[in-house]
């Protein structure tokens, strides 16, 4: 790991290297105003901040994602601080961890299917595109929590739901998250009443 002291900077080239990316690219962030250098000298040397480098992490984060350029503009421009811009690109990371262990499952049982032979219904081919499936998570929470008070409650509470109830569970908590982003994009503090009120939720 490179550390980079607050009055530190870097070249464009090493930044580019670490980043994983070309010196083009970043000259054309730098053109569109995206990620413009801390230090730029008469001869055309670029110098890269402490603070440049987070905002290029978010920027590499973000583009992962799959968001446009001007999308990540726009998110970056309304963070109120650096940490704020990274928690709002940590949960997206998060929902999309989520959502792609879901698929690569889902692909997974397809080519065992495909291999040997076997039909999968419709519903089973798709089922990661749509609701929550709560099974999928059952022994990361069984390995986590599995010897709490809490943990007995919750499996004798939710071993009486239906599928309806799991998806309107699950309709709920993608309510709340959506709430949550947007709290965050509104520069909403983390310890507002709004706030407290969709961790309740």
């Amino acid at each position: 790991m490179v550390y980079i002291a607050p009055m530190q900077t870097t070249t464009i080239g090493e930044v580019a290297r670490l980043g994983g990316i070309t010196v083009r690219t970043l000259h054309h962030y730098d053109d569109i105003g995206l990620l413009t250098p801390s230090e730029r000298r008469a001869n055309g040397y670029r110098g890269y901040s402490a603070g440049d480098i987070s905002r290029l992490q978010q920027i590499l984060a973000y583009r992962e994602l799959g968001l446009g350029l001007d999308e990540i503009g726009q998110l970056l421009d309304q963070r109120s601080s650096t940490a704020d811009a990274l928690r709002q690109a940590r949960i997206r990371v998060e929902h999309q961890r989520v959502r792609l262990e879901r698929i690569a499952a889902a692909l997974d049982a397809t080519i065992e299917s495909e291999t040997e032979g076997t039909t999968m219904t419709p519903e089973e081919k798709l089922e990661a595109f749509g609701p929550f499936d709560p099974d999928a998570y059952a022994d990361e929470a069984r390995d986590r929590w599995g010897d709490t008070e809490a943990y007995a409650e919750s499996a004798r509470r939710t071993g009486e739901y239906t599928a309806d109830d799991w998806q309107h569970l699950s309709s709920e908590a993608h309510d709340v998250n959506d709430a949550l982003l947007r709290l965050i994009d509104a520069g909403i503090p983390a310890d507002s009443a709004e706030a407290a009120a969709l961790v309740d939720a």
